[in-house]
């Protein structure tokens, strides 16, 4: 499928600004941002600091609307943008250490749970700000 059709390009872009995102509304751009969140994680998250991890993470909920707008749903473009985003989504779950948040819904697991192990600075502000330990890789 062609994520660069002006058509799909025009109505996901306004649907995902109309959630209140400000950048990488595009579908490449946003399905880019979350797959590279999650090689990031994969790797070992080295952001610099904890805040830039949960930033990350926005763009998983933003794909969540995109993935249930009835809008979009006709565009045979969402079949690769929902392989994609699934592919992600796999990836991310074999690295979380689930339900470390559990006061936000089910629904929203990539808020629920957080990685496994990252680097030093994610590592450290997560037992500093929420009482979480994980691994530090380096």
């Amino acid at each position: 499928m062609n994520l660069n059709d002006a058509a799909f390009v025009e109505v996901f872009s306004q649907f995902v600004k109309s959630c209140g995102r400000w950048r990488n509304y595009e579908p490449r751009a946003l399905v880019g941002q979350w797959s590279d969140l999650v090689a990031s994680c994969v790797r070992g998250f080295q952001g610099n600091a904890a805040e830039d991890y949960f930033n990350g993470l926005t763009a998983r909920g933003d794909l969540e609307k995109v993935l249930n707008a009835e809008e979009l749903a006709p565009f045979p473009q969402m079949n690769s943008v929902r392989r994609a985003v699934l592919a992600a989504d796999e990836e991310f779950r074999a690295i979380l250490i689930p339900d470390a948040f559990p006061k936000f819904p089910e629904s929203e697991w990539w808020l629920r749970g957080v990685v496994r192990y990252a680097g030093p600075q994610l590592a450290e502000d997560l037992r500093r700000d929420y009482g979480i330990a994980i691994d530090v890789v380096r």
